[in-house]
């Protein structure tokens, strides 16, 4: 704060997602005053009460577990490449399954499980295929 306009700002990361929703502190303005013994030259203090209330945004990136699962079984692969993509920073990390052309409609081929630190709305994931060739011979969620 400083301590001629009253000017209040941040000093450090504010994370709403870390838990902390609300900051609250006090805030004094003093008149100095001459002698103290004095009632009429003594300091004079005004105390306000403030409250800060963070807002969340969507700050953080899903992450997907390394752990997956492929034709029933668990696996930890490693991806085969990760890139950055802006202004959408979005992390792709890619998986290979095999699959027998024989294989039953609804046959569960890979499952993935990402998370995301993000709270609230805000941290509700929804999957879905993107862009590939043939994407439509497969579902997500079903």
């Amino acid at each position: 704060m400083d301590p001629t306009s009253g000017r209040v700002t941040n000093n450090r990361v504010l994370d709403f997602d870390g838990g902390q929703e609300t900051v609250e502190f006090s805030v004094l303005a003093a008149a100095p005053g001459l002698d103290p013994t004095d009632p009429e030259r003594t300091p004079r203090v005004s105390e306000a009460r403030v409250t800060i209330k963070l807002q969340d945004v969507n700050d953080n990136e899903p992450v997907f577990e390394k752990e997956v699962r492929m034709m029933g079984e668990h696996y930890s692969p490693s991806p085969s490449y990760a890139k950055v993509v802006n202004p959408c920073e979005i992390s792709f990390q890619s998986y290979s399954v095999s699959v027998r052309e024989d294989s039953l409609p609804l046959t569960e081929l890979l499952t993935l499980s990402a998370t995301d630190a993000d709270s609230g709305p805000n941290g509700r994931l929804r999957y879905s295929l993107e862009g590939a060739e043939g994407a439509g011979a497969f579902e997500v969620g079903i």
